[in-house]
């Protein structure tokens, strides 16, 4: 599970999920895991940890000339995508970390 919670801080409304590992890379992880590798947080900084996505991200969408682009319209986006691709919306929802309702309203 990719565990998007932070540690240490209570629970808001705007809850950050935890989701499955996409099978692709939990084979890659795996693998690393048998020949002695210790990831340790697979998105880092030099081993650290990252506590916040927002500098890199607007550095990100600066250089790519994207304007008024948020991880969450990323997020309306896949999860589109994954609808036309025909995913199921019990698993989308599961996946995206959201609920199925608001999955079907959105």
């Amino acid at each position: 599970m990719i565990d998007f919670r932070r540690q240490g801080e209570a629970e808001t409304k705007k809850r950050r999920g935890r989701v499955r590992v996409p099978d692709k890379l939990l084979a890659h992880l795996k693998r690393l895991r048998r020949y002695g590798t210790d990831l340790g947080y697979v998105v880092n900084d030099n081993g650290r940890h990252i506590g916040d996505i927002k500098k890199g991200f607007a550095a990100a969408c600066e250089r790519g000339g994207l304007v008024s682009v948020t991880p969450h319209t990323m997020k309306h986006t896949s999860i589109t995508w994954a609808m036309q691709a025909g995913v199921k919306t019990f698993d989308a929802a599961d996946y995206f970390a959201t609920s199925e309702k608001i999955l079907i309203e959105v």
